[in-house]
């Protein structure tokens, strides 16, 4: 099982992009050699690893993911990039993987077209985000209408489920939910309150018209409520926030609290102005003194997309890839077989001692170190005498 599931892991470890990728390497006499050699364990055959993957409850691998991400974090990987050295952020977001012509599982959404019915399936996500690019999946919710259902599940829905297994997981985490303009409603709101989580959340325009009547009413009886920050980029060009808040704004019985900033990038040179706007909903009270953090954090939401989903689907993990399609067992372990392989890619790369290599002159990307990562495999010779003193003696990366 060891070697089957580790089997698993490094067809994405190695980016290979699908099952069949893989089985050609492994036919190289090189490649398997050198693949025992760093992992003690021979390579096996893409189609095992799928039949025993079909029958695997998705728990197990959930599980380890949930361990080495606890690991780290008692190791305090993360505890300098906390929310005011307190919080550690936690993104959610959904993504689409699959479409499907014909309905694959049961239980599988859709959508109705015109003229045709198309088959989807989306996941959401619970990512530990980073200012440094980490983006690390500390739980997954599958999105699946049931045998009997009135209305298709959605991403609210799963967001319940989800934050249950948060906290049956982590159950002592102080955390702090980054998400999108499709959560301040009062499902959120109460999930967030029962778990004794922070969050800082995107405000739309269109949203909570309550909440936005009592902005306009209360804010002018506030003028002290602002403040402003200048930072120069560089030489050329210049950047300019002003912050607008208002606390204890009342939404059912619910406490929030309301920031508006407004960011203009000003080119020296020439004078012309670009600006933008970030409206967010936070339970933590706005001041002069947090408001630019608060900001900041919010902001980062967008590391699940960038750092996360686009990073899965466009870096060689072929996240859209359909690595197994009709049993939803193996489609759902060979996600999370992605997710750890990412994981654990993110901690080599982003390891203060790997970017010292790339900030000495190098112009070795990260697609072409995999390349040669490959290369080596294939064709080099991996000496045992390394492997054996890495087994002997610990080193330590720091982030």
């Amino acid at each position: 099982m060891t070697a089957i599931l580790l089997g698993a892991i490094s067809l994405f470890l190695f980016k290979e992009e699908s099952r069949n990728s893989f089985n050609l390497d492994r036919t190289s006499e090189q490649f398997a050699k050198n693949y025992e050699q760093v992992f003690g364990n021979c390579l096996p055959h893409m189609d095992t690893v799928n039949r025993v993957l079909a029958r695997l409850d998705e728990e197990h691998l959930e599980k380890l993911k949930e361990l080495l991400v606890r690991r780290l974090i008692e190791n305090r990987v993360f505890h300098k990039f906390r929310v005011f050295k307190q919080y550690f952020k936690i993104s959610i977001d959904a993504t689409g993987l699959y479409s499907f012509d014909k309905e694959p599982y049961d239980g599988c959404p859709f959508r109705q077209y015109k003229k045709k019915k198309v088959w989807i399936q989306p996941v959401l996500e619970a990512k530990l985000v980073t200012e440094n690019g980490f983006s690390i999946s500390i739980a997954t919710e599958w999105i699946l209408n049931g045998k009997k259902y009135d209305k298709q599940d959605c991403e609210r829905k799963a967001f319940v489920r989800i934050a249950k297994k948060i906290k049956a997981s982590f159950p002592r985490l102080p955390i702090c939910i980054l998400a999108d303009g499709l959560y301040p409603n009062q499902t959120f709101f109460e999930v967030c309150k029962q778990n004794k989580w922070q969050f800082i959340i995107t405000f739309k325009d269109t949203c909570l018209k309550s909440v936005w009547k009592t902005i306009g009413l209360e804010l002018p009886k506030y003028p002290d409520n602002k403040t402003s920050r200048y930072e120069a980029i560089n030489t050329k060009s210049a950047r300019n926030y002003e912050y607008t808040w208002l606390n204890a704004i009342d939404y059912r019985g619910y406490e929030i609290h309301w920031l508006e900033t407004k960011e203009t990038i000003k080119n020296l040179q020439t004078g012309t102005e670009v600006e933008r706007r970030f409206v967010h909903l936070t339970s933590l009270k706005v001041n002069s003194k947090n408001a630019a953090g608060i900001c900041h954090h919010g902001r980062q939401r967008w590391k699940i997309e960038n750092e996360g989903f686009k990073n899965q689907k466009k870096e060689g993990y072929a996240l859209q890839h359909k690595y197994a399609r009709k049993n939803l067992k193996a489609i759902k372990n060979f996600y999370q077989a992605l997710q750890i392989a990412h994981l654990f890619h993110q901690l080599a790369t982003l390891a203060k001692t790997v970017k010292q290599y790339w900030q000495q002159g190098t112009k070795l990307t990260l697609k072409q170190m995999f390349k040669e990562i490959s290369a080596l495999m294939l064709e080099g010779s991996i000496d045992h005498q390394i492997i054996q003193f890495n087994h002997k003696h610990t080193f330590q990366f720091r982030y």
